[in-house]
């Protein structure tokens, strides 16, 4: 059994990035740790134990080039699952273990689990997941972990449109539900999502960074309704997510 993390990077924090990894080297079950560089290249990372591969410029794609690049040498070198996981998120130590444990009881090729919610200082906000996550309708990027019989969605990350990429892993949810394949989920709450979104502060009544973002539905919304929109995102992906 052959596992592989993906995770894209830009320009986040290098203590980040660590954090990152050791989350990985952490795990119960032995998992490679892929890092793709999106055209910056952090040369700490080449002291750690992973497989880092530096794409040649960056595509401002929230990572979804990059994403699609790592995951498609994972697929070509025969690994038989694989997870994602955000730079700037980490996994708890029960994360792949209970993932796999739910494939083994369910032999479903789509696994998911919930998220707790960090502040930027590692500082949890609260632990209660978001409404569409425990009505399993929203799935986050790094809460994903696929079988190899399901590894034609990484073509999602390369065909979504680039003004879609801030909503990306609910075009990744949307593309799974329209290729009708089904998924299961652990319920479990561990994936450690460190928060850049004002909302997440407000619902924890904490003051929100100085740069923290706002929703970012709104933005991939107005293009999807647009008449350009609509005719290129189903002429890329085959499907509509709305």
């Amino acid at each position: 059994m052959k596992i592989a993390v993906i995770t894209p990077y830009y320009k986040e924090p290098t203590n980040y990035l660590i954090k990152c990894h050791e989350s990985v080297q952490n795990q119960s079950l032995i998992a490679d740790h892929f890092f793709i560089a999106d055209g910056y290249e952090n040369k700490i990372l080449n002291k750690l134990k992973i497989k880092h591969i530096v794409l040649p410029e960056a595509h401002l794609d929230n990572g979804n080039y990059a994403r699609w690049f790592g995951s498609k040498v994972a697929r070509d070198s025969g690994y038989d699952f694989f997870a994602y996981l955000d730079a700037d998120n980490w996994f708890l130590s029960n994360h792949l273990s209970s993932m796999y444990y739910k494939y083994l009881s369910s032999r479903s090729d789509i696994i998911t689990s919930f998220r707790l919610i960090f502040s930027l200082e590692e500082k949890l906000l609260y632990s209660l997941p978001d409404s569409d996550e425990l009505d399993l309708k929203h799935v986050d990027t790094s809460c994903y972990f696929l079988h190899k019989n399901v590894f034609d969605l990484i073509d999602i990350w390369i065909n979504m449109p680039k003004e879609l990429s801030p909503c990306a892993d609910r075009v990744f949810f949307k593309g799974i539900l329209n290729k009708k394949y089904s998924f299961v989920s652990t319920k479990l709450q561990t994936v450690a999502f460190r928060s850049q979104y004002k909302v997440h502060y407000l619902w924890a009544n904490q003051p929100p960074p100085t740069n923290a973002k706002d929703s970012v539905g709104k933005i991939c919304l107005e293009y999807l309704k647009s008449e350009k929109g609509l005719k290129e995102t189903i002429k890329k992906l085959g499907f509509y997510p709305l």
